[in-house]
């Protein structure tokens, strides 16, 4: 049989199996039974692929439980229509896309025609060719191409649209319902196929259960969470992330440990470490089972610990805090009375400059790259009392013990060795079971209601007339004594303060200063009576001070060259130095200065003025109290202050000006040389130059009295230097030289400006002064 025949045998067989379910089961199970025969055929034709349909000749054998019986036979074959009952024809039908089976002439041929829409088509009437009809083979197979799977849809009955064909003479067959509507895809037969005249065979209709439809959950695709905020504090971590829609939970990792949360898009994580980095994802999930990519890593610091153990420790003046250091942060926060200083890195704070009695607040906060940590508790301190400061009085049977009045102090308490002497609201204690030639230490302390308490004045009192000294010794306190003889060895002031209430005495020895003070009520003298003296006064040491209320006089025998390089020898009497012996017995150096501070006329008197110098001279005297030099000085450098000055003489040491300078009186330079080295100096009466040069360096000289360069003797060894452009010399007096000098090439450049009298005199008939445009008169 061609591969045409089969086909049509299949469909034919398909349309009389549909037949006898619409007219031998009842009308409320006719649908249900209709869709499960078509089920079956389906599955059927879907189980072979196109190269076994009806027309391989491997389908032949075995079909007879598939389909209806058809018997070969030479003549025509008709499958006869069942009648339809007009209770059948009124029946709802389904229909997707529906298979119209139509009658197409009185001799009951067959025609089938897949349309996707009910219609009618016309058919032209071709007479049948007896063919030979075979029962067709259809065999169950693996291969399903195509698949079709047959559906029953109840459908109202659609008026058919009519399609033009090239049939010459339509038929119209009425519909027959129900319509079994099949869709399979199988090829369009032909008209030659189509008729196939089977003799029918009544058999059982075979029952087909429909498969289930198994309908899968579509798999959802979500994004990553996105992190929107976070907030640390030291234990916790709070997420904050934008909602996936569709979500029903989501995932946390903590440091790769998963926490599982319900449908919620803030999330705290507690109970974590201080100052620790954890890296942190999330993930979203669905009931279906659907899960989201991991959001992107973060790093998330936590802030530092809460500052502990702050410790305080107040003066009168400061207060002191200090607490335990945190490990791997960037610097601490201070509130200091409510006002915030940031960017401390180390665990103390001192708070200085403050008020005796004051109270004060603090807290403090540690901070990393994440934030500030939580302030620690406040703490309120209260500054001390100040000090009392103490003085005293030593007579010959008691110590009289002095203070000034403690602002806030309600009493004092004073103690003496260790033992409290009393409590008391006066501002004095008068000690008198003392034993001659001890030493005492007494504290005073002052105290208030509130239980503040001051630091404790203290001062040392060694109770003698007279206190010797000849062997080495070294202070470990502050130490008041009446007279004091040093004879030998070193007193070692060991950066504490010794007070002599009397006068100091140095017959040999050495007073070493070393960062301490030294303050003399009397009279400081380095001498023994004889022409030797074996003493030395050593200030080394930039706190070095020593003060002397009287005189201070030197004979040492001593050079005292590298003795003194630092601190300040302030005198208020009379400054006197005699050469014996040794040159240089008084010697000052790098940056060692000696002060006069009188507040009566003062004298100073150096005896070698050749060798002995002043490093660094200033006088700051009382105003109407002036310094006489009695000798020649010698120094590096002078500081008036604007200080009245009289009868200064520069006589063997060059002075060079290092800023400008004032001399309140008569100026006299009488050798060595005076370098203004471009600074401007102003004498307010006379220069007197005998000798020596007056060089003006790029320097500014003015002499509000007279100039005059002579000695009084036939030779004047002295010089006026003008070299330099800005050279001004200006005398608001006379103006007169009688130098044995030539000044040929002296008088060079610059201006000598003369308002009094202008007189050159000639001695020993050389050329005294020439100057070339050099001189103005007014």
């Amino acid at each position: 049989m061609c591969k045409g025949q089969k086909i049509i045998s299949l469909i034919i067989s398909i349309v009389f199996i549909a037949q006898i379910l619409v007219t031998n089961l009842s009308l409320p199970f006719s649908t249900a039974k209709v869709y499960a025969a078509t089920e079956q055929i389906s599955d059927y034709i879907s189980e072979y692929s196109p190269d076994e349909l009806p027309g391989n000749p491997s389908l032949d054998d075995n079909t007879d439980n598939l389909v209806p019986y058809v018997e070969k036979s030479s003549e025509q074959t008709v499958v006869t229509t069942p009648a339809v009952s007009e209770s059948e024809e009124s029946l709802p039908t389904e229909s997707s896309t529906p298979i119209s089976i139509e009658t197409a002439n009185p001799t009951g041929t067959l025609t089938v025609t897949p349309t996707p829409t009910p219609t009618i088509l016309p058919t032209e009437a071709v007479a049948p060719t007896p063919i030979e009809t075979v029962t067709p083979t259809i065999l169950p197979t693996n291969t399903v191409t195509p698949a079709v799977t047959p559906t029953i849809v109840p459908t109202e009955t659609v008026e058919p649209t009519p399609e033009v064909t090239p049939t010459p003479s339509p038929t119209e067959t009425p519909t027959i319902p129900p319509t079994v509507t099949v869709t399979p895809v199988l090829p369009t037969p032909t008209p030659e196929e189509s008729l196939i005249t089977p003799t029918a065979t009544a058999l059982e209709t075979p029952m087909v259960t429909p498969t289930p439809q198994v309908t899968m959950p579509e798999e959802i695709t979500y994004n990553a969470p996105e992190v929107l905020d976070v907030v640390v504090s030291s234990s916790t971590i709070t997420l904050t992330w934008e909602p996936i829609i569709g979500a029903s939970g989501y995932i946390v990792y903590i440091d790769g440990i998963k926490v599982e949360i319900g449908n919620v898009s803030t999330y705290e994580i507690e109970g974590l470490k201080a100052n620790t980095t954890y890296t942190i994802t999330i993930m979203a999930f669905d009931e279906a089972g659907n899960f989201s990519p991991e959001s992107e890593a973060i790093n998330v610091l936590t802030l530092p610990d809460v500052v502990s153990d702050i410790t305080t420790q107040a003066t009168d003046t400061s207060v002191t805090l200090s607490w335990d250091k945190l490990s791997e942060i960037d610097g601490y926060d201070i509130e200091v009375d409510g006002e915030l200083t940031e960017g401390l890195t180390s665990e103390t704070y001192i708070h200085s400059n403050l008020l005796p009695n004051s109270k004060h607040s603090y807290r403090v906060r540690a901070k990393n790259a994440s934030g500030c940590g939580e302030w620690s508790e406040l703490i309120s301190v209260t500054t001390m009392l100040e000090s009392p400061l103490l003085a005293t009085t030593i007579t010959e049977d008691k110590v009289i013990i002095t203070w000034g009045k403690v602002q806030g102090a309600d009493e004092y308490e004073v103690i003496r060795d260790g033992i409290i002497l009393c409590t008391t609201t006066e501002l004095s204690y008068v000690d008198e079971d003392l034993v001659i030639g001890e030493t005492y230490v007494y504290y005073v302390i002052a105290k208030n209601a509130e239980g503040n308490v001051s630091a404790a004045g203290k001062i040392n009192v060694l109770f003698v007339n007279n206190t010797y000294i000849n062997s080495n010794k070294v202070l470990n306190g502050d130490l008041t004594v009446m007279n004091l003889y040093l004879t030998g060895g070193t007193l070692n002031l060991n950066g504490y303060k010794l007070t002599v209430k009397g006068n100091l005495y140095q017959t040999g020895g050495t007073m070493y200063i070393n960062g301490g003070s030294l303050e003399v009520e009397g009279d400081y003298k380095i001498e023994d009576g004889n022409y030797y003296c074996y003493a030395y006064l050593k200030m080394t040491n930039e706190n070095d001070y020593v003060k002397v209320n009287g005189n201070f006089y030197t004979k040492s025998y001593y050079s005292h060259k590298g003795c003194l390089t630092a601190g300040v020898l302030e005198v208020k009497g009379n400054f006197t130095e005699k050469r014996n012996g040794q040159e240089n017995n008084f010697y000052g150096s790098e940056t060692h200065r000696v002060l006069l501070s009188g507040d009566t006329l003062q004298e100073v008197y150096l005896g070698d003025s050749v060798n002995s110098c002043f490093n660094i001279l200033e006088i700051t005297n009382v105003e109407g109290k002036e310094v006489k030099f009695t000798s020649p000085v010698s120094l590096n450098k002078l500081i008036t202050n604007g200080c009245k000055v009289t009868s200064l003489e520069f006589k063997n040491r060059e002075w060079k000006l290092t800023s400008d300078e004032l001399i309140n009186g008569e100026l006299k330079l009488s050798g060595s040389t005076i370098n203004l080295n471009g600074y401007k100096l102003t004498v307010k009466g006379n220069l007197y130059q005998t000798g020596g040069t007056m060089y003006i360096n790029g320097g500014r000289l003015e002499v509000e009295g007279d100039y005059k360069i002579e000695d009084g003797n036939y030779y004047c060894y002295a010089y006026l230097k003008m070299t330099n452009e800005n050279d001004y010399v200006k005398v608001n007096g006379n103006f007169y030289t009688k130098s044995y000098y030539s000044h040929k090439g002296c008088l060079t450049a610059g201006v000598l400006e003369v308002k009094g009298n202008f007189t050159e005199k000639e001695m020993a008939k050389r050329i005294i002064f020439m100057g070339v445009k050099h001189i103005e008169y007014y």
